[in-house]
């Protein structure tokens, strides 16, 4: 199907009659004209087929319509996807060469709704995220261009002021100064407008494979959609890899021009030039938007609801926090990247750190009551506090930076690495930079008497409703999306995530967890109700060591490693 052109009826030219086509069968592999279309759609085998006219048909990329539904060396139906090799087989297939694979899945399973699932909506992000990372450098470059012309002939003026201060005997020595300036400015010139132009040609790439996606999401079948995206997926992949890697070998660093002048007094008897030309590099002032998750979404064939089937908890540590003046009232978990586990304790104002087997390490008297906290890196959190967010290090134990927010505040969530989304109660979350500076409103009506968890994956909002027993999906606009309701969830206290497709919430009241898909969909209580999870209050995933922390109001703290079972 991969020719253009005028289409003739398989059936008809079987037959040695030449009928014009006007439908492609991705599945039989065949065209059909009219007539032999009507047989096609009613004949048993062959009536659930996905059809496409001709012309849609080849309006499709030349690697999906070459897409086949059958193994090339049976001629036999494909049946099933193994993960193992990456590759989807046949019966003849399966018993010679696959007898012994264990990530076998059935392409029936894998393709339905294939496109709508979170892989394919990913690489739909994904192409965007790329674009946008190229058009933000364009634009950083194209500013860097502008802002050396300004700094070149601010130099030149600067050359000229000081040249006006001596005599002729310097005339040559000026000469020879300007063109230095303008060797170093053609010089970063050059460079810079090198890297536009390689910009520029990814850029167009990135348009050519959106409108594959596009093409693929409203003509391909779901197999070939299938096959597709992962084809796609992987030249996106390179793509982000080669503008990661330029960005690490500071291709996009900022550059500046600048001159510095010579002391005349000092080389009085032996002046020999006028002063240096500089050329100044600097860190990037553009971020690039890396998913550092998609690349282990896309390459899985299960879709979202098989990965929540296939979880299983394993339990690592059972133990109780260490007794203070006052009972324990935790309300916040984490993990850090050595394993070491956070605990926030409102009633006892402080912050207690322990090793991963649950034995005390450090514990932080604080100066304030401590609400929730994130993650910073190894050595920082952000912790709230009545209305304010308090910067926290954790080395010295040492407050380095307060944040006032004026509203009381509740939960808070790291975002983009540098910034963080902050709970105002009963009102919604703002997002603000590192230095307090407040980037974006959004704006939701929350319960007042509960603090409202959350999490952030892939610009959506996910936060728990305790009042209601619902888990809200929304955007950074606040308006909601979906919403998630269980009989056997009460009260959905604490939230957190994979990074990529599956949250976790636990029950306050229900004594429970529940795994449910990013969309919403696809759900399993992966910790049934039992007395020692009552009052579980917060839950946190550390994505790198695939542990879950569980940790309940009164300081019963269980930690499990996360395993998809095949």
């Amino acid at each position: 199907m991969a020719t253009s052109g005028q289409q003739f009826c398989d059936i008809c030219i079987s037959q040695h009659i030449t009928t014009p086509a006007n439908l492609w069968c991705p599945e039989c592999e065949e065209t059909f004209c009219e007539k032999c279309k009507i047989r096609h759609a009613i004949a048993k085998a062959t009536k659930k087929h996905e059809t496409i006219g001709i012309e849609n048909a080849q309006k499709l990329p030349n690697f999906v319509q070459d897409i086949k539904i059958n193994c090339s060396e049976h001629d036999e139906r494909f049946v099933f996807f193994c993960g193992d090799h990456d590759v989807p087989c046949c019966a003849e297939c399966l018993y010679n060469t696959h007898k012994n694979c264990r990530e076998l899945t059935p392409v029936k399973t894998i393709v339905q709704n294939i496109k709508d699932s979170s892989a394919f909506l990913d690489l739909e992000v994904f192409l965007a995220d790329l674009l946008a990372n190229i058009k933000n450098v364009i634009d950083d470059r194209t500013a860097n261009l502008q802002d050396l012309s300004k700094q070149k002939t601010q130099c030149e003026e600067e050359i000229k002021t000081f040249r006006e201060t001596i005599n002729s005997y310097i005339d040559s020595l000026e000469r020879d100064l300007i063109n230095k300036l303008n060797q170093a400015f053609e010089k970063t010139d050059l460079s810079i407008k090198q890297v536009l132009n390689d910009l520029e040609a990814r850029k167009t790439k990135v348009y050519e494979m959106q409108e594959n996606v596009n093409s693929v999401k409203t003509i391909a079948s779901n197999f070939q959609t299938f096959i597709a995206i992962r084809e796609l997926a992987q030249w996106a992949n390179k793509e982000e890899s080669d503008l990661q890697n330029l960005y690490e070998n500071e291709s996009f660093n900022w550059t500046e021009l600048s001159v510095v002048p010579m002391n005349l007094q000092s080389v009085e008897n032996s002046f020999t030039n006028m002063g240096q030309i500089e050329i100044k590099g600097s860190s990037s002032r553009t971020q690039l938007k890396v998913r550092k998750t998609r690349e282990a979404q896309l390459i899985s064939a299960g879709c979202i609801s098989a990965e929540i089937d296939m979880i299983s908890l394993k339990e690592k540590v059972k133990v109780d926090l260490p007794k203070k003046d006052k009972d324990h009232e935790i309300l916040d978990c984490g993990i850090l990247k050595n394993g070491d586990l956070l605990f926030s304790d409102r009633k006892n104002k402080c912050l207690s750190m322990h090793y991963a087997n649950g034995k005390l390490r450090r514990t932080y008297d604080l100066p304030f009551i401590p609400i929730r906290f994130a993650i910073i890196d190894e050595k920082n959190i952000a912790m709230t506090t009545d209305c304010k967010v308090i910067m926290l290090e954790l080395n010295e134990g040492k407050v380095t930076k307060t944040f006032e927010q004026y509203t009381k505040v509740g939960s808070v969530a790291l975002y983009c690495d540098n910034k963080l989304i902050v709970e105002h109660v009963g009102k919604g979350y703002t997002i603000i930079d590192l230095t307090g500076d407040i980037e974006n409103v959004i704006s939701i009506q929350l319960s007042e008497k509960w603090y409202t968890s959350f999490v952030i994956i892939r610009e959506h909002l996910y936060h728990v409703d305790c009042l209601n027993n619902k888990v809200h999906c929304r955007d950074f606009h606040g308006n909601n999306l979906w919403e998630f309701h269980n009989e056997g969830m009460e009260t959905p206290f604490g939230v957190t995530s994979d990074g990529s497709n599956i949250l976790f919430f636990c029950g306050l009241k229900s004594n429970n967890v529940f795994a449910v898909s990013s969309d919403g969909k696809s759900f399993k209580e992966i910790i049934k109700p039992h007395d020692e999870l009552n009052l579980a209050a917060t839950i946190h995933y550390n994505v790198s060591r695939r542990e879950l922390l569980i940790v309940t109001l009164t300081g019963h703290v269980f930690l499990y490693e996360v395993a998809y079972n095949k």
